[in-house]
């Protein structure tokens, strides 16, 4: 899921938002490294953090769900890692080329079993997907029941190019109410691209700390460059704006009315709790309010940071 290109690489070669994913996996995960990559693709980020791993001290799972991608996968990283051999387990196959690295075939949280990392990396594929896959199985009233059965305690999550601000919203929110609290927010500004990374860890105990609803929209925009910041709310502004009028106009039987929504005075209510981790939905909707385009508005013209 890191754009489809099989070829070969080594650490030299990791896109420069992959970059980004690797250095807060290695800044936030702890030692020794256990951390799966879901949707490695063509196997770049796995193989750069065995390579930056030290030797014998990692666990590193690259999981793909497309069984051509992972033999990709898998044939780059033993050019730079060297031969590999294959196993067996009673849910998946998969290839280990050295005792820290191993290639699964698998969906997504299907292909982990209890304790084998603590740390889960999602980078490529849009914000819905990144949902989705984190949501996995979770039923009504349970978000994070998968992760938690997991034991997986950190997330970094790169949903994919220009995620929209209020998309990036609804995930934060479930994450909150999941148990999980933000570590790091972060943009890169990528030729014309805007890449945001996020890291979540668990929280200790049952407590749910309140998201507040800016930071859950703009994230660490106090603490990122002043320029791509303003960048990325001016080119969601326009977009956002377009789609509130249309939705305004049209309901449901416009551009994204399937899966997005204008809130009202009831919805404002209800999204305020999910925000302070007392409710979260077991669907994905993206829920746009008037008051997040004077935000976006504000955000693009460069005044002062969120909180």
């Amino acid at each position: 899921m890191h754009g489809g290109v099989l070829v070969l690489l080594c650490a030299a070669a990791l896109p420069l938002r992959l970059q980004r994913v690797e250095r807060l996996v290695l800044l936030t995960s702890g030692r020794p490294l256990r951390v799966a990559d879901i949707g490695c693709d063509h196997g770049a980020l796995a193989i750069s953090l065995s390579q930056s791993a030290q030797a014998g001290a990692a666990r590193i799972l690259a999981v793909d769900a497309a069984a051509k991608a992972l033999a990709g996968a898998v044939e780059n990283a033993a050019a730079a890692l060297g031969d590999c051999s294959t196993r067996s387990g009673p849910s998946f196959r998969h290839v280990e080329l050295r005792n820290d690295l191993e290639f699964r075939l698998g969906n997504g949280l299907h292909a982990l079993q209890e304790g084998e990392v603590h740390c889960v990396t999602i980078s490529g594929v849009g914000v819905r997907t990144t949902f989705e896959i984190l949501r996995h199985e979770d039923g009504e009233g349970e978000p994070g029941r998968a992760l938690r059965e997991r034991g997986i305690s950190r997330l970094v999550l790169q949903p994919g190019a220009n995620p929209r601000p209020t998309a990036l919203r609804t995930l934060r929110g479930w994450l909150s109410a999941a148990g999980f609290k933000p570590l790091s927010d972060q943009i890169d500004l990528i030729g014309r691209r805007h890449y945001v990374t996020l890291v979540f860890a668990r929280r200790e105990g049952s407590a749910r700390g309140p998201m507040g609803r800016e930071f859950a929209l703009l994230g660490g925009r106090a603490d990122w460059d002043a320029a791509v910041a303003a960048g990325y709310a001016m080119h969601h502004f326009d977009w956002l704006k377009q789609d509130v009028e249309h939705m305004q106009r049209w309901g449901a039987s416009c551009r994204w009315g399937d899966r997005v929504g204008v809130l009202d005075a009831a919805g404002e209510r209800a999204y305020a709790r999910e925000l302070a981790g007392e409710a979260a939905s077991a669907t994905f909707t993206e829920l746009i309010a008037t008051a997040d385009l004077r935000v976006l508005e504000e955000a693009a013209k460069g005044s002062a940071g969120v909180g």
